[in-house]
């Protein structure tokens, strides 16, 4: 009996001999081990045949956004197991892309320029682990990848803009500029003829007003109540800025003006031109819009501002007639 446990000892002391041999003699870089769960979580996200490759491009961005946080890969890894929990048609619909694209458009804007974003984020490249730069651009590159097989043209020129706004600040110029080059080229060739596709047009003014979001954040919503008292909070802005932003505004409704008049997307860029112009207080460039929006619609009446609510949380545009409601929701 005792020589039985004398062997099984010897036996167990060889293989933990072999077992750290092994471990010493290992070709495993520390590289490779250390970011094994990181590389994961982006492929996991790439592998998932069940995503859209908006949705997809959307977790993927925001992988890369996480990185760029100042935070480590634990906590990164936490952040964004928790994407799952939104759901993929409330991901693929255009304005979650476009109010994401103004947030990081001001993000990006707020490091170049070494102030906080609203978030309370400031982020700058020399600030941030190298080791977290390398994989933000990893996530980076992956949604871009996906861009071309989105379902709408607003949604693929969101992808290349975030992607943009992401490697500037990471520091990757080369990478920054290769993107904008493609959400420019966009633009101008809106601005140079009448898209023949209004889809064109819409994303291509998209862009330019996430790029004035960056400058001002003020979003207007589709409803403002014209009882409410309560003022719009906007940050403090330098003439320079307003200029900046209202140059970007005003290229963004250019393209849209080459679309026919009773175009809904022409008009509520002008509405929303005019409530812009109001909540910064040019309330002369506001009126201007306001008229310009009225000859569109061919009503001469400020309550076409605010939609009218047709039940079931749909609206109805452009009139002043009142909505009646014939029938009950859910019921056919």
């Amino acid at each position: 009996m005792k020589t039985r446990n004398s062997e099984m000892k010897r036996k167990k002391t060889l293989l933990a001999i072999a077992f750290a041999g092994g471990m010493l003699n290992s070709q495993v870089t520390a590289f490779a081990e250390e970011p094994r769960s990181t590389q994961t979580l982006i492929q996991n996200v790439e592998n998932d045949s069940r995503m859209r490759p908006e949705v997809q491009a959307y977790y993927l961005l925001r992988i890369s956004n996480s990185y760029l946080s100042n935070k480590d890969r634990t906590a990164v890894e936490a952040q964004n197991n928790s994407l799952h929990t939104l759901g993929p048609r409330t991901i693929g619909r255009d304005n979650f892309f476009v109010n994401w694209a103004d947030q990081v458009s001001l993000q990006a804007q707020s490091a170049k320029v070494g102030v906080k974003s609203q978030n309370g984020d400031q982020t700058s490249s020399d600030k941030i682990p190298s080791e977290n730069l390398k994989l933000a651009e990893q996530a980076a590159h992956s949604a871009l990848k996906l861009a071309g097989k989105t379902s709408s043209r607003l949604t693929e020129l969101n992808i290349y803009f975030i992607a943009s706004q992401l490697f500037q600040m990471t520091g990757n110029k080369i990478e920054e500029q290769r993107c904008t080059r493609f959400f420019e080229d966009a633009i101008k060739a809106c601005e140079s003829k009448a898209p023949t596709i209004p889809e064109e047009a819409i994303a291509a003014s998209s862009i330019l007003n996430s790029m004035a979001y960056g400058k001002i954040p003020v979003r207007i919503p589709d409803y403002v109540d014209p009882r409410s008292s309560r003022t719009p909070t906007v940050k403090p802005f330098t003439e320079e800025e307003f200029k900046s932003s209202e140059a970007f505004k005003l290229r963004s409704i250019a393209i849209l003006d080459r679309l026919p008049s009773n175009n809904h997307d022409r008009r509520k860029a002008h509405r929303d031109l005019a409530l812009w112009y109001e909540t910064l207080g040019k309330n002369e460039l506001a009126e201007q819009q306001k008229q310009v929006l009225f000859n569109l619609v061919g009503i001469r009446d400020e309550s076409i501002l605010n939609p009218q609510p047709a039940g079931c949380g749909s609206v109805v545009w452009w009139t002043i007639e009142r909505i009646k409601h014939k029938f009950m929701c859910g019921v056919g």
